[in-house]
């Protein structure tokens, strides 16, 4: 993976090199074709991956075997790391919607990323915890239009996949 296609992610637009180069180090390029499975509900996550090219599309099974589209991530959007980090399986299945190719950060050198205190991986850590809460962000809104929408009734099993989404 070439720096300047790199850079460009939103994850990392706006890193210094120093912190660019020190993921680019531990980080390797998968393309997926549209339609892979690139990540299963229920399963181990073995990386963390940032979107740099295409959409995938974020769904959880339900309980009667239906799929619940939860949403599209595009360009920049982490996803993974909430599980790598906290050893559970992933909370819903991803797949491509166009072509896509994303950056991996390997789970073991992901969570050594975020154990350092080197300035680089401090930077590192900062735009992952931005990421994070901006993610956070995004399902409490999501919450918010649950709740108002059907009065004081919110149904449940809309609301746990939003938060699932957060796991995912």
């Amino acid at each position: 993976m070439t720096k300047p296609r790199f850079a460009g992610v939103g994850l990392f637009a706006d890193q210094s090199d120093a912190t660019r180069n020190l993921v680019l180090e531990v980080t390797e390029e998968a393309d997926h074709h549209a339609g892979a499975v690139i990540l299963e509900q229920g399963r181990p996550v073995d990386c963390v991956r940032v979107i740099v090219e295409g959409e995938v599309l974020v769904s959880r099974s339900l309980p009667d075997g239906s799929q619940v589209s939860l949403c599209t991530l595009g360009p920049g959007a982490l996803f993974g790391a909430r599980s790598v980090l906290d050893g559970a399986d992933h909370g819903a299945r991803c797949v491509a919607v166009t072509a896509v190719c994303c950056a991996e950060i390997p789970a073991e050198a992901f969570r050594e990323l975020m154990a350092s205190s080197t300035t680089p991986a401090v930077r590192f850590q900062q735009s992952v915890v931005r990421a994070l809460f901006r993610d956070l962000r995004t399902a409490n809104q999501r919450v918010a239009e649950l709740a108002g929408a059907g009065g004081d009734e919110v149904d449940l099993v809309e609301l746990d996949e939003v938060f699932e989404q957060l796991d995912g």
